[in-house]
C-alpha cells in the first residue's frame, strides 16, 4: 500500500515562527500541509481546543492523516520514514516519538535490542509530538474531541476515545522520527515534569527495509518503568482495554545487595532515593536486554540497530532519572551510563552483547 497522508501543524499563534518553519520543512514530503491554529489564544490554555481543528482531514484523496505539534524537530529522512512506517502498519495509529521518562520510552529501548521497528505504547495517554492514524478514524476523532473538555489533555482524550472504541493501542515508531522542541511548554509542563527529552531519536535516515518487521510483541516478562515511579519498576501483561495491566517487579535481595557493592567499586557514589532508583533501573533494563534477545529478529540492517541500542542506553539515564536532573552532572550520568553497559555486557547473551557495545 502506498499511503497518500496529509499534514496538520497543530500551533498556537505565539509560535507562528516556528509553525511555518515546520510547515515548510513538511511541504515536499506530503500530499498537503496546513497549520491549525487555537481559535482562541488568549483563553484558558487547552489542548483540546486545537486539537479539533487539526484532527479534521483536509485532503479528499488522503489515505491518513498526521497531525504534528509545532514546537517538534524532524529526524533525518522523516517524510520517507513516515510513509514506509504508515505502509507497513496502515490500519493502526502510529506516534512518532515518546518522551524519554515514559513508560513507552521502555518500550523504544527493548524493540530496538529485538531490532523490531515498533512497539505498542503503554502509558496512560497517546504521546502526541506526532501522530499519524487512518482519515476514517481522523474524521471520527474530530467529532469526539468536539465532546471533549477544555481542560482535559488531547492526549488523555485521545486515551478515551480509543477504550471507548476498544481498540488497539497505538505503535511507538523505533527509531523516534520526531524530536521534543527547545521552546517552553504552554501548558506548564516544564514546571511540573521537569527536564524532557525524547526516547529513540533516529540519528541517520532509516533504512526501508527496516518498517517491514513486525511490531514488538507485548508478552509478560517486559520491564518498563517510568521516571516518577523509578524505584517501582512493572512488567507488561496481556493488553487490557488500552495501555497493560501492570505488576511490581521484584528482585532477590542478594542481587540488589551484589549490584551495590559493584557500584560502589565502579566509584559511583550515590545515597537515599537516588541509589535506590539507580539499583532499580539497573535490575530492570538487564531484565529488558534479555526479553529483547528472545523477541530479536536477525536481519540485513544489524549496524542500524546497534546504532539504535546505543542511542536507547544513552538516553536511559537522563530520561529515567530526570527528576534528579539538578542533583546530577553530566560526568555522574555518563558513569551511570558506562556502569549499565557494563552489566549488560555481563548478563545478556552473547549476540546481545555485541549490540549494547558502544
Amino acid at each position: 500500500m502506498i499511503p497518500v497522508i496529509s499534514v496538520t501543524v497543530m500551533a498556537h499563534p505565539s509560535r507562528t515562527v516556528a509553525a511555518e518553519r515546520l510547515l515548510k520543512q513538511l511541504a515536499g514530503g506530503f500530499s498537503s500541509a496546513r497549520i491549525a491554529y487555537d481559535p482562541d489564544p488568549d483563553g484558558p490554555r487547552s489542548t483540546v481546543r486545537v486539537s479539533r481543528l487539526a484532527w479534521v482531514p483536509h485532503d479528499p484523496l488522503a489515505t491518513h492523516h498526521l497531525v504534528i505539534q509545532d514546537d517538534v524537530g524532524l529526524q533525518p529522512g522523516f517524510a520517507e520514514s513516515v510513509h514506509h512506517a504508515v505502509g507497513a502498519q496502515p490500519s493502526r495509529w502510529i506516534s512518532l516519538a515518546c518522551e524519554w521518562g515514559s513508560r513507552t520510552s521502555w518500550v523504544c529501548r527493548i524493540s530496538a535490542n529485538a531490532g523490531r521497528p515498533f512497539g505498542p505504547v503503554v502509558d496512560s495517554y497517546v504521546p502526541t509530538w506526532g501522530l499519524v492514524m487512518p482519515v476514517e478514524h481522523a474524521i471520527d476523532v474530530a467529532g469526539y474531541l468536539r465532546k471533549a473538555e477544555l481542560d482535559k489533555p488531547d492526549d488523555h482524550a485521545l486515551a478515551e476515545y480509543i477504550e471507548d472504541r476498544e481498540m488497539a493501542p497505538p505503535l511507538i515508531t523505533v527509531p523516534n522520527l520526531v524530536t521534543h522542541g527547545e521552546l517552553s511548554s504552554l501548558i506548564g509542563n516544564d514546571r511540573s515534569l521537569g527536564a524532557r527529552g525524547t526516547a529513540l531519536p533516529a540519528n541517520r535516515e532509516t533504512p526501508p527495509t527496516w518498517w517491514s518487521r513486525p511490531p514488538l510483541s507485548p508478552e509478560w516478562g517486559a520491564p518498563v518503568m517510568s521516571y516518577y515511579l523509578a524505584s517501582m519498576p512493572f512488567r507488561l501483561r496481556e493488553p487490557g482495554v488500552f495501555g497493560y495491566d501492570v505488576s511490581s517487579l521484584r528482585f532477590p535481595r542478594g542481587e540488589e545487595e551484589s549490584l551495590d557493592r559493584a557500584i560502589t567499586a565502579a566509584g559511583i557514589s550515590l545515597q537515599g532515593s537516588l541509589a535506590r532508583s539507580f539499583r532499580r533501573i539497573c535490575l530492570a533494563y538487564v531484565a529488558a536486554s534479555e526479553f529483547a534477545y528472545g523477541q530479536c529478529i536477525e536481519e540485513a540492517d544489524a549496524q542500524f540497530r546497534d546504532g539504535l541500542c546505543r542511542v536507547a542506553l544513552a538516553t536511559l539515564i537522563p530520561g529515567m532519572l530526570r527528576s534528579f536532573t539538578p542533583s546530577i552532572s553530566a560526568e555522574l550520568a555518563n558513569q551511570m551510563t558506562i556502569f549499565v553497559q557494563s552489566l549488560l555486557k555481563t548478563h545478556s547473551p552473547v549476540d546481545n552483547q555485541r549490540r549494547t557495545t558502544a
